[in-house]
């Protein structure tokens, strides 16, 4: 597990009380019970924690944990260049 991929599964359970057995790459965040205003809060936090901006709509559109998780590395990344 990469340090992006626990940073926002210990994100996920501790912010919005997603248990962790439900936390899979393949999961949707629709799944995994956050409603558009989570998903908005939930790229705030992301945003706050990885130091890249995250936009609601990159989450939204992300709509997978994998991807999510695809998307910070990526930026982080591009940030570190």
């Amino acid at each position: 597990m990469t340090d992006t991929r626990k940073a926002i599964t210990e994100l996920l359970v501790a912010e919005f009380e997603v248990p962790a057995k439900e936390i899979s790459d393949d999961a949707t965040l629709e799944e995994l019970g956050l409603d558009s205003l989570a998903q908005v809060e939930l790229g705030e936090r992301v945003t706050d924690l990885s130091g890249v901006a995250v936009s609601d709509d990159e989450v939204v559109e992300a709509k997978t944990v994998g991807r999510l998780v695809n998307l910070v590395e990526c930026k982080m990344i591009a940030y570190a260049s």
